[in-house]
């Protein structure tokens, strides 16, 4: 398992495939899925035909994004 961020209720990992996300509730998306990613200036939202994921890039930390960048640009999806 890969933590990529982790904050006292918020955090964001990779594990088999997945990606979960929690503050409150958590949220999970399998990469393999995701047909269309959208930056914005302080998110990623992660879509696929069932659901969306919103990642809050404000509050990770620059090498934890740079490594999830990374991660979603080996996707072959769509990116607005």
């Amino acid at each position: 398992m890969k933590i990529l961020y982790k904050k006292k209720r918020y955090f964001l990992t990779t594990n088999n495939g997945i990606l979960k996300t929690g503050k409150f509730f958590e949220k999970k998306i399998k990469l393999l899925e995701i047909e269309r990613i959208i930056e914005k200036k302080n998110k990623i939202i992660l879509k696929n035909n069932k659901s969306e994921l919103t990642i809050e890039t404000e509050i990770i930390d620059s090498k934890s994004l740079s490594e999830l960048k990374s991660e979603l640009k080996k996707l072959n999806v769509e990116w607005n």
